[in-house]
């Protein structure tokens, strides 16, 4: 990228000071990204899926060692249904210049996980894109703002949660609290290979539906899972034509014994959706469709699990945005405002603050066997993110938000 290539063993107090901050950073990521690759197979090879308490603990101790060797003081927050949350900051401040915002759990199950491996450019692992690799830049961030000797300066609060695979069902109220005494919050979550930053995140509504044949005393036996088919169609025909909401079925099976017992459907169902309204309304066509009399007696039971509303772009989060877009043009970056319908912590904040989601490596197919990263990314996100900190604590200093 046309700046110079400074080995940190190479470089005196002299040389960090007259060096552009990027090229300082740059430089050290490049000369640490073995030993990073090294780290990340380590976080990913930690099966943390949102059932296994054990390695979700696991993974937040080993966080801790890694954050106390940056001056970070942590603060665990037990849990008995899920793992244990933690908060980390590095200073005896009320109030935060930044927020860094990530998860310890993964949403594989034990049988789903797979381990770290790599295909040239692209390295995979449950759970890489989605939270894994936005740990790893997050820690290659900070370490290249300790060694520019940048971070003492910086006022940061590091909040990894446990039940991000829940929608938030435990940490919801932590979340909010933190970052209400925080001046900018970032998420962690992977940026698509456009560049993508969120500015938006979809909100997100699980059910479980049970669907159960009543057979009338007078009526004949009669195949009624084509019946239920319908309903699913139906159901997923809600979105249709909606470029930034979906409705998406998964686990549908159904069971016939002619006769002999009940015929009965289930599946689990997730509405994503833009705006608290258009939530609504999706959650009211739901319901209308169960309730929906048709050619057999079939009594449909809805059930609501998991619920995040959807962040929507604000005036901050624009403003906010621009900052890190003139970063990223600076260190020739590239980065494209997105909305992005995989939900965050994001979405439990309440009021208008200045925050931005996927500022974590570029990924793909997150939540499935192929989720991966790209390699180079872990470079070009660790500069970005180490940028936006060190911005982030100078426009709190000068009280700019």
């Amino acid at each position: 990228f046309g700046e110079s290539y400074l080995h940190p063993s190479e470089v005196s107090s002299e040389t960090l000071e007259s060096q552009p901050l990027r090229s300082v950073i740059r430089s050290h990521l490049r000369s640490h990204l073995e030993s990073n690759e090294k780290l990340l197979e380590q976080l990913v090879n930690v099966n943390s899926s949102i059932h296994n308490t054990e390695n979700v603990n696991k993974l937040g101790l080993t966080l801790i060692k890694r954050l106390e060797n940056l001056d970070f003081q942590a603060q665990i927050y037990h849990e008995f249904d899920v793992g244990n949350s933690v908060y980390l900051k590095n200073h005896d401040s009320e109030t935060n210049d930044i927020l860094l915002l990530s998860h310890l759990d993964t949403w594989y199950d034990n049988s789903d996980f797979t381990p770290f491996y790599n295909v040239g450019n692209k390295l995979f692992g449950s759970g890489i894109a989605e939270s894994k690799g936005g740990l790893l830049i997050m820690i290659s961030a900070l370490q290249s703002l300790k060694f520019a000797r940048k971070l003492k300066k910086v006022k940061c609060g590091i909040l990894l949660i446990s039940d991000d695979s829940l929608g938030g069902r435990f940490s919801k109220k932590l979340v909010n609290d933190i970052s209400n005494i925080s001046n900018y919050i970032v998420d962690l979550k992977w940026g698509t290979p456009n560049g993508g930053i969120a500015t938006s995140c979809s909100g997100a509504a699980r059910y479980h539906i049970d669907m159960v044949h009543v057979r009338r005393a007078d009526e004949a036996v009669k195949e009624v899972i084509p019946d239920m088919c319908s309903k699913v169609v139906a159901w997923k025909k809600i979105s249709y034509g909606l470029a930034d909401a979906r409705i998406t079925i998964s686990d549908f099976s159904a069971k016939t014994s002619f006769g002999r017992a009940p015929d009965y459907g289930k599946l689990s169902l997730e509405s994503r959706y833009t705006s608290i309204d258009q939530g609504e309304k999706f959650d009211s066509e739901i319901r209308k469709l169960a309730k929906k009399k048709i050619h057999s007696n079939i009594d449909v039971h809805v059930v609501k699990q998991v619920t995040r509303e959807p962040l929507e772009k604000t005036e901050s989060i624009e403003k906010f945005y621009d900052v890190i877009q003139k970063l990223a043009k600076l260190a020739e970056i590239k980065i494209k405002p997105e909305h992005r319908f995989a939900t965050s912590s994001l979405c439990d904040i309440s009021g208008d603050k200045p925050m931005i989601g996927s500022m974590g490596p570029i990924g793909n197919d997150y939540r499935t066997p192929n989720e991966h990263i790209f390699r180079d990314s872990l470079i070009d996100r660790g500069i970005l993110l180490a940028l936006t900190i060190n911005k982030c604590s100078r426009l709190s200093n000068e009280g700019v938000k």
